[in-house]
């Protein structure tokens, strides 16, 4: 799902296009164990949408430490770890996992 972006980036090339949005290639949720912190890491791509092009050599690495514990006090995050977690179980019944 491409992402907006406030302040479009452009990149000097040949012929000269804009990253208009944000591509999340890869999104890793580490939870090791019931008792160890929750790590998120987001690998973010600017995206030229009018052309569907993914400038993968601008990429960036967002990396959430300890997400539980910021999800107890930032009510918006802790909603969407929340539903994450509640969609991955509906997932896992739906197909029989468990």
């Amino acid at each position: 799902m491409p992402i907006t972006l406030d302040t479009p980036i452009q990149i000097a090339a040949q012929p000269a296009r804009v990253a208009d949005k944000l591509w999340l290639l890869t999104l890793n949720i580490m939870a090791p164990s019931p008792t160890a912190k929750v790590r998120v890491t987001a690998v973010l791509v600017p995206y030229v949408s009018s052309t569907g092009e993914l400038l993968r050599d601008k990429v960036k690495t967002l990396v959430l430490d300890d997400v539980l514990t910021k999800a107890a006090t930032d009510t918006q995050l802790g909603a969407t770890i929340e539903t994450i977690f509640a969609e991955v179980d509906r997932q896992a019944r739906a197909a029989g996992l468990f």
